[in-house]
């Protein structure tokens, strides 16, 4: 596997001009699928040469770009399902992308990426990883994506609603604030996903072995039983073999990232003592895997020099 891993991170290195372009089509694509499914993609940007097209303009473009062109694309698919529809999702992307794009927009891919989790059923994944790599500041992000996927995954029960009981422009637009801002289920995976950020980033800081793995077995589990738990209670609609699937999908897809990002060896691990005229100093020092098991560590062996060179 570390060789395997190795290899795959020389190609990368030696492709990632052409690679990362590719991974930016392909994740525009699936999200202009999932967009074009939740909103029923009846019109013509519902074609998939048009969702090509757009996903090819993404290649070229930043990750924060493309969050401006799928408002677009979503507001254009909205408008003819439903006007009163588009106008709540223009409000709301609007909030989004002027409130929290002008004070945090580095991570403003995550909020596309949480959309497409949550419409492929692992909504924890997006919060595990940016727990572990990001820390508390991916909340947001993660949230407004979780809240945009609700968002469209309103679509279809609200043009049901609205047709058996049509009126006037003001009572449609009750029926959407309410389909949109009273959703139980949304403040729930906003309120697991949030908590689960906070639980991996905590775990993540603490000082003993296999900490990455073991954190993301406590956030995806914490995760779970929030939804679960939270579904009971508020009485919403879940079911338990989904989540358990979900559970097992998203464990697989953090751990291979974890593989490929980070790879401690802890049966080798070291405890390292320093001294100088003041202090003791207790270092734990764990190599990589790919590293020598007869190579110690350079940082130990500059520090024991520099401190013996003091001492004289």
């Amino acid at each position: 596997m570390t060789v395997f891993r190795e290899k795959l991170q020389i190609l990368y290195g030696r492709y990632e001009i052409y690679i990362r372009p590719a991974i930016k089509f392909l994740c525009a694509l699936a999200l202009f699928f999932e967009i074009s499914r939740l909103t029923g993609g009846s019109s013509l940007l519902g074609n998939p040469g048009v969702m090509l097209i757009l996903s090819l303009l993404c290649m070229v473009i930043s990750k924060n770009a493309i969050l401006y062109v799928t408002a677009i694309y979503t507001a254009l698919l909205l408008y003819p399902v439903s006007m009163e529809y588009c106008v709540v999702f223009v409000f709301s992307m609007l909030v989004i992308l002027l409130l929290y794009m002008q004070f945090s927009p580095e991570n403003a891919y995550l909020i596309g990426l949480s959309l497409l989790a949550c419409g492929l059923h692992l909504g924890p994944v997006p919060a595990v990883l940016a727990g572990l790599f990001l820390g508390p500041v991916a909340m947001v992000p993660v949230a407004c994506g979780t809240f945009l996927y609700y968002t469209l995954s309103g679509v279809a029960p609200y043009l049901a609603v609205s047709q058996s009981e049509a009126g006037s422009m003001i009572d449609r637009f009750r029926i959407v604030i309410e389909s949109v801002f009273y959703n139980k289920a949304m403040f729930l995976a906003v309120a697991a996903s949030a908590l689960t950020i906070l639980a991996v980033f905590l775990l993540r800081k603490l000082k003993i072995n296999y900490v990455w793995i073991l954190s993301v077995i406590g956030g995806l589990l914490l995760d779970f039983v929030i939804r679960v738990a939270g579904a009971l209670i508020l009485k919403t609609q879940a079911s338990l073999v989904s989540a358990l699937i979900s559970l097992v999908f998203s464990l697989l897809i953090c751990v291979a990232v974890l593989i490929f990002t980070r790879d401690f060896d802890y049966q080798r691990v070291e405890i390292v003592q320093f001294e100088d005229d003041d202090y003791y100093y207790y270092v734990k020092a764990i190599p990589k895997k790919h590293m020598p098991a007869n190579r110690t560590p350079q940082g130990s062996v500059h520090r024991r020099r520099e401190l013996h060179e003091e001492g004289k």
